[in-house]
């Protein structure tokens, strides 16, 4: 009885484990796609292709894009390009609200010899990651530089601007004076600092009225810019 109990359980031990044996393993999930290429940029390029570069990543305004494409053409009676050269446009970056406003400088054979772009907000206060995300520093720099800086990930490109940037920004202050009335001007410029190839520019205009202090203005108003040489 026991020897005929034992050789049972040894053969249903051996029939679960061929059970086993012939289940298919589950399959391994598929592997993560790669991360989308950086966009081509502007710097350098031909004008068609930065602003095809800025629609296929930016929310653009057709009819704006076309009419900014038209301006470029604009010539006065003697022959020359009314404007500088100048392309301006304003688009949206995915999942944010703030409008950018992207300026165009274009030089021979319309190519974009410098780009410049508004940022929601200054950079020159942030500290933490989360900050530098808000501000859309990194976000701008890859649509305007592209390919010319696809290494630079987000934290190593904040730390530029943190250990880089910030040390070389310079202040200058305008004060009129009227009693509540009086207005402020603080300008601050970090300019042409060495970045992929290229020069990385920092400027930032900032107004109120009332108080001397920034801290108890009113009427605080301010623009953020980058731009790439």
């Amino acid at each position: 009885m026991l020897r005929t109990a034992l050789g049972m359980a040894a053969a249903l031990a051996l029939g679960v484990a061929a059970a086993h044996a012939q289940t298919p393993a589950a399959p391994s999930p598929p592997p993560a796609p790669p991360p989308a290429p950086p966009p081509p940029g502007c710097l350098g390029a031909r004008i068609e292709a930065c602003l095809q570069s800025l629609q296929a990543s930016m929310s653009v305004n057709p009819a704006a894009l076309a009419d900014a494409l038209a301006r470029r053409s604009r010539i006065d009676v003697n022959g020359r390009r009314i404007g500088g050269g100048l392309v301006s446009v304003t688009a949206t970056l995915p999942g944010r609200l703030e409008p950018m406003v992207v300026v165009l400088r274009l030089g021979p054979n319309d190519t974009v010899a410098s780009a410049e772009t508004t940022l929601p907000s200054d950079p020159a206060f942030a500290r933490t990651e989360a900050e530098y995300d808000k501000t859309a520093l990194y976000e701008m720099t890859l649509r305007l530089l592209g390919r010319r800086c696809a290494e630079i990930q987000p934290l190593a490109f904040y730390r530029f601007f943190e250990n880089t940037v910030k040390p070389r920004i310079s202040s200058r202050r305008e004060d009129v004076r009227g009693g509540l009335f009086g207005g402020h001007k603080m300008f601050e410029t970090a300019n042409r600092v060495p970045l992929c190839g290229a020069s990385f520019s920092y400027a930032a205009l900032v107004e109120w009225s009332g108080a001397d202090d920034p801290d108890f203005a009113r009427n605080m108003r301010g623009i953020y810019t980058i731009r790439f040489d």
